[in-house]
């Protein structure tokens, strides 16, 4: 009788896009019974767990089971703030417990997705040893229906010393690219430039 398994309840959670700090709480390799898109079957599921508006979500994004300098898998240890090594082994475990920025966005009736992964700047780190909230500055630039508040982004900038050109520089030199940023991937630059001036 020990081995009765629940059905899962398999409700969606509701997860604005934003950026959040997630806590990485397992790893297991899985095989999918059907090959994604690219004919991969061998994949790893990483567990997330992070508060929205005071209520734990437990995520488990799916990643391919590969270990390159471009793999999802390396990047995600880099913003764990693991020192790895694209050319070494690398034992997936090691992540358990570390923190790092996600990104996510939402399609309605569907499952919240990470699109994007980064470090937990120094600061924000402390701020969440000290109870406060972690992207406490970040949030600011991201208005209530999600489109990217510009004049938050600017100050914040400029608060950090830097200007216009680290900005496109930031983006690859397209000011396009700048422009059609959301909110959400507004705030996550934000984050990436704070962090870049945090560890210059």
């Amino acid at each position: 009788m020990g081995n009765v398994v629940q059905p899962s309840s398999g409700e969606v959670p509701i997860v604005p896009d934003g950026l959040y700090l997630a806590t990485i709480t397992g790893v297991k390799p899985i095989t999918l019974d059907t090959p994604d898109q690219f004919g991969k079957s061998e994949k790893l599921e990483i567990s997330l767990e992070f508060d929205v508006g005071g209520e734990i979500v437990n995520l488990d994004p799916r990643v391919n089971r590969a270990w390159s300098e471009k793999a999802t898998l390396f990047l995600i240890a880099v913003a764990s703030g693991l020192d790895v090594n694209p050319s070494e082994a690398f034992d997936a475990d090691d992540l358990i417990d570390r923190e790092v920025n996600i990104l996510t966005e939402q399609e309605e009736g569907k499952w919240p997705r990470v699109k994007a992964w980064s470090k937990v700047g120094k600061k924000a780190a402390a701020a969440r040893a000290s109870g406060r909230a972690a992207s406490s500055a970040t949030p600011a630039v991201i208005n209530q229906d999600g489109s990217p508040n510009h004049t938050a982004f600017w100050s914040a900038i400029s608060a950090l010393g830097l200007n216009r050109k680290h900005v496109i520089d930031k983006v690859g030199g397209d000011i396009e690219a700048f422009t059609k940023m959301d909110g959400p991937e507004l705030a996550f630059l934000l984050e990436e430039l704070t962090l870049q001036v945090q560890t210059a």
